[in-house]
């Protein structure tokens, strides 16, 4: 009781006393301090609802995108790359593409107005042809004993297209949230074209050979649409520019959203530059035959005999030139042994 017949009158003096201080009045501060209270309640807000859909993201994203890599993966897939923006020298120009999968197995083929490029991976083996345009048979470019995760990168990383819905370039979205230097800067629910989307942006260090990389980038997922990607940035931190993707969808399959278009390009300041946008063209939900997997399906013996793969090439002229290289060796030593001798006699 005491304390408030002392507090009391000097809080009505100090409010009486600022009141005559400042020309603004008492009614303009209870005013700023309503607004700063609505703008604390306000940030406080976006923070809780920020982590509501940093919390719903990392719960239902993993089993959405594991149904949608399980429907891209069993798969046949044709697209037409258009580079009319990209500049006259891409060499990805007006290509016709093909993508077929079956569960692990993975194959592409690629050209112009033929098939000059077949990349084949399967668990058991990898293998690479290639042929010019004039030549009938292909040749074996590149062969590897087993269908390893680096050769499967190699395999998206030209054919983009068919992994656009749960990956960044060659790379899972799921295998990058499991990187222990992935943190998510923001979680944000935004509109677009009338769909609530879901915006992530994050930060993450990759390790090379040399150093260290700092990335910095976002995520516009669909969460309506099994979370399926429809957008991301990708940037390196520190550095000016961004490369950019954007994928577009046309109706649904087996309760999966379809792929229409996936664009690529590089952008700094505002300006586009590099745009490639792949088209699809027929895609069919069905795993590909086996037989879309083994070299005869391209003129080629299945067992690659002589591809660059074996230790030792066989091929009979090979042999030939190896005994001549060999004949000629020992003659030029023996003929310079024996003008030693000839010239120690004089």
């Amino acid at each position: 009781m005491r304390w408030n017949c002392f507090i009391g009158p000097r809080i009505k003096e100090f409010n009486v006393s600022l009141k005559n201080q400042l020309p603004f009045g008492r009614k303009r501060i209870d005013g700023v301090f309503a607004s700063m209270v609505l703008l604390a309640f306000a940030l406080r807000a976006n923070q809780v609802l920020g982590a509501d859909v940093r919390s719903r993201f990392m719960n239902e994203y993993p089993a959405a995108a594991s149904k949608v890599e399980r429907a891209y993966t069993n798969l046949s897939m044709a697209l037409r790359v258009d580079a009319s923006r990209a500049g006259v020298d891409s060499p990805k120009a007006n290509l016709n593409v093909t993508f077929f999968a079956n569960g692990d197995s993975l194959g592409m083929t690629q050209g112009r107005d033929t098939v000059e490029y077949v990349a084949i991976l399967t668990p058991e083996r990898m293998f690479r042809l290639s042929r010019s345009g004039d030549q009938r048979r292909f040749a074996v470019t590149d062969l590897g004993k087993k269908g390893t995760e680096a050769d499967r990168e190699g395999v998206r990383l030209k054919s983009r297209a068919p992994f656009a819905p749960y990956c960044m370039n060659e790379s899972r979205i799921i295998d990058l949230l499991k990187n222990p230097t992935f943190r998510i800067e923001a979680a944000d629910e935004m509109i677009e074209d009338g769909r609530s989307l879901i915006k992530i942006s994050w930060k993450c260090t990759f390790s090379d050979s040399q150093s260290d990389v700092n990335r910095v980038g976002w995520f516009l997922f669909d969460p309506a649409n099994l979370w399926v990607l429809r957008e991301y940035s990708l940037s390196t931190a520190g550095v000016d520019g961004a490369l950019r993707c954007r994928v577009q969808y046309g109706g649904v399959q087996n309760d999966v959203p379809v792929i229409e278009s996936v664009s690529y390009w590089s952008e700094n300041g505002g300006v586009i530059k590099g745009l490639h946008e792949w088209r699809v063209t027929t895609i069919t939900f069905e795993a590909a035959s086996p037989n879309r997997f083994l070299p005869s399906e391209y003129g080629v013996p299945d067992d690659l005999t002589g591809s660059p793969g074996s230790a030792w090439p066989t091929h009979p002229r090979f042999l030939l030139w190896l005994v001549l290289t060999i004949a000629i060796v020992i003659a030029a030593a023996l003929l310079r042994h024996l003008r030693r001798t000839a010239n120690e006699k004089q």
